[in-house]
């Protein structure tokens, strides 16, 4: 066999095993895009469950506004369980819009950044939830007590006890956003930080973002 034939044939072959890789790369991506998609499908599920129940809230929280409107200790609680709920919902209509929108046929760095103002999003609702649970429980109380049992704690309870507890809430907020401030950047590639920031960005949002930088890793194979 000539050289010329050799080199031939060699070439035949590259191109054979270049087709077969590009083959098998193809399906592990599609693979990786399915599981993707199907974490934030489930995710979209999650959302709106959550977005019925912030929707069920504004209309209680509503309701309770239109019924203590000339009452201004319950106007002032209602305005701001319904301004809670609000932001809440509006947080959930975003994600799920953002979702929606995503186009699994453009490159893989495209839908990562999709993703990454989605987990951006999902972060910021659960941090200002989390730290605003301490202030609103109470709030949230007295309405409750009002609104399904027609008793007014304003009345029933002792004013230092309603003082302490909304102090308390207000402290516990100032000293979250403060800490988060001064402490987040000197955290940012603590281990037990990163798996904060996944847990609350959520397992499924988590996983979609797994297997999208497993498939970043696939298109720099096959290209």
């Amino acid at each position: 066999m000539e050289l010329d034939d050799l080199k031939q044939n060699w070439k035949q072959r590259d191109q054979q095993l270049d087709s077969v890789l590009k083959f098998h790369v193809k399906l592990l991506r599609d693979s990786r895009l399915g599981k993707a998609q199907g974490a934030l499908r489930r995710l979209a599920i999650l959302l709106s469950a959550g977005l019925v129940v912030d929707l069920v809230v504004l209309g209680a929280s509503g309701s309770f506004l239109w019924t203590h409107a000339a009452q201004p200790r319950f106007l002032f609680i209602g305005l701001l369980i319904h301004a809670c709920a609000i932001g809440l919902a509006a947080s959930s209509l975003y994600q799920l819009i953002g979702i929606a929108r995503l186009d699994y046929a453009a490159p893989v760095v495209r839908i990562q950044e999709r993703l990454s103002t989605l987990r951006i999003a999902r972060i910021r609702t659960w941090k200002w939830t989390l730290l605003l649970a301490p202030l609103l429980w109470l709030p949230i109380l007295i309405a409750l007590m009002q609104g399904f049992l027609d008793v007014d704690l304003f009345q029933h309870a002792a004013l230092p006890w309603l003082v302490a507890n909304f102090l308390f809430g207000v402290l516990v907020v100032a000293a979250g956003v403060w800490a988060g401030r001064k402490y987040s950047h000197r955290w940012h590639d603590a281990n037990w930080w990163q798996k904060l920031l996944r847990d609350l960005a959520g397992s499924n949002l988590t996983v979609a973002c797994d297997q999208l930088h497993e498939m970043q890793a696939y298109e720099n194979l096959e290209s």
